[in-house]
């Protein structure tokens, strides 16, 4: 029984002839993993819509499918608030939790204060928290809203001898 590439004969230099069978088969694997490679970009819809067959990677959360890149949100950048100056002549140390969601480019959106040790503290707080940048949550490869977030700010003197 002749092998999937038989030699051939004639000449100097040898060379391999595909026989039909070979042919056959590689013909049938390189559009295999070409369709396989091209089906792993597409979700199941739309490779549904495409060859009219449900074949395709099934919509699982990222984290239970290898490949598919997912993580938290992160924080990037942002300055600490300003302290009030009316705390600060009175001595007033304290704190504010900030809840807040994020947009998908990273952005704070809708900061409100969940808890306070004094009301002096949340503009301040509010106002700084704005202006953070985070790195957003990725899920399935994509930048994602991200919701109920928070943040606390602690607010203090330094004890001067």
């Amino acid at each position: 029984m002749p092998g999937i590439l038989t030699p051939r004969s004639g000449g100097e230099v040898p060379s391999v002839m595909i026989t039909r069978a070979g042919f056959s088969l590689f013909l049938a694997l390189t559009v295999t993993f070409g369709l396989f490679y091209i089906m792993q970009q597409m979700t199941a819809a739309e490779a549904k819509a495409l060859t009219g067959i449900g074949f395709g990677i099934p919509n699982w959360p990222a984290t239970t499918c290898p490949g598919f890149v997912h993580s938290e949100s992160e924080f990037v950048s942002g300055e600490p608030p300003l302290y009030p100056l009316a705390a600060a002549q009175a001595g007033l140390s304290g704190y504010v939790v900030v809840g807040f969601d994020l947009s998908a480019e990273g952005r704070v959106v809708d900061p409100y204060v969940i808890d306070s040790s004094n009301e002096i503290f949340e503009e301040t707080a509010l106002a700084s928290i704005r202006n953070f940048k985070y790195k957003a949550r990725i899920s399935n490869a994509v930048p994602v809203p991200d919701t109920g977030l928070r943040f606390k700010f602690t607010f203090g003197l330094e004890k001067q001898n």
